[in-house]
């Protein structure tokens, strides 16, 4: 009995260790070199604080400062993440979300374009591909990420490719499982909580391939799904799964996660949610 009361404490921290870290004072940015690639996200009014927490473990980590590019879900306005963010005084970019639509619009995407207006997942699947077609290098992370160590870049010689993290389980659509049948029992299975993007996306041929067949109508796995599917048609290389790490299996530890871990980075995803907020608290005050 008491162990399952300090099952639920645990599992139920994370609430506090967020509310502390509302009071606690705007970090102090600290300038370093260009990273030479921009850091992407999608955020909205629920994620703002997990983002703070997420850029400022950035700033603490790294060598090298990203420039930011971030679009909104259509939940708060550019004017809220420019206030919510006022203390990163490095580059940033904040655009809605139907600009990426629009992008996509212009390609002929027209089932992307439905996919971003109907789902969240829809939108960071549309806005990863437009920044991607910029030109520049670009690492998308989302918001539920902690940054304990500096992050490299790849050293990529190909005109283009993508590096994505490990999952532990496979969360796909099966609505693309026509596309590759055995895309369920294809390991690595893929997590686009982290993903590294170089060279010329739209002039790839498993993209041009891979495009018509994103559906309009698409689900909260359809997204990563895609990228799945492109990462093991071209045969991409993965991110070191030891060092950038998702998994569960802790979410009723006490102890602060990435202590005495050789991690550059932990997503992390629903169940270890409570973690984010302590481990991220733990960073905050320099533990």
């Amino acid at each position: 009995m008491l162990q399952k009361f300090k099952n639920s404490i645990a599992f139920r921290s994370g609430p506090w260790a967020h509310s502390i870290l509302n009071i606690l004072p705007d970090p102090v940015y600290t300038h370093a070199p260009d990273a030479g690639f921009n850091l992407i996200t999608v955020t909205g009014k629920a994620f703002l604080d997990m983002l703070g927490e997420c850029l400022f473990s950035v700033m603490k980590a790294w060598d090298t400062r990203p420039g930011l590019v971030i679009t909104t879900d259509g939940s708060c306005s550019t004017d809220d993440v420019y206030n919510a963010l006022k203390w990163w005084k490095g580059p940033l970019e904040v655009i809605s979300w139907e600009t990426s639509r629009d992008w996509a619009r212009l390609q002929g995407l027209h089932n992307l374009v439905d996919y971003c207006e109907k789902r969240p997942l829809g939108k960071k699947l549309c806005f990863t591909l437009h920044q991607a077609s910029l030109g520049k290098p670009i690492l998308w992370c989302d918001a539920d990420v902690l940054w304990f160590k500096h992050f490299s870049p790849p050293a990529i010689n190909d005109s283009f490719q993508v590096r994505t993290t490990v999952d532990f389980q496979p969360c796909y659509d099966p609505a693309l499982y026509p596309i590759m049948p055995d895309l369920e029992i294809t390991k690595p299975w893929v997590n686009t909580g982290i993903m590294y993007w170089i060279g010329n996306m739209m002039g790839n041929q498993h993209v041009q391939d891979l495009l018509p067949g994103i559906p309009s109508d698409g689900n909260h796995f359809t997204e990563q799904t895609w990228i799945a599917l492109l990462m093991h048609r071209a045969g991409f290389p993965f991110l070191e799964q030891q060092l950038y790490v998702c998994f569960t299996h802790d979410q009723r530890d006490w102890h602060i996660s990435y202590r005495n871990q050789e991690w550059i980075c932990r997503h992390y995803v629903g169940p270890v949610r409570n973690l984010f907020w302590r481990d991220a608290l733990a960073l905050r005050l320099g533990i």
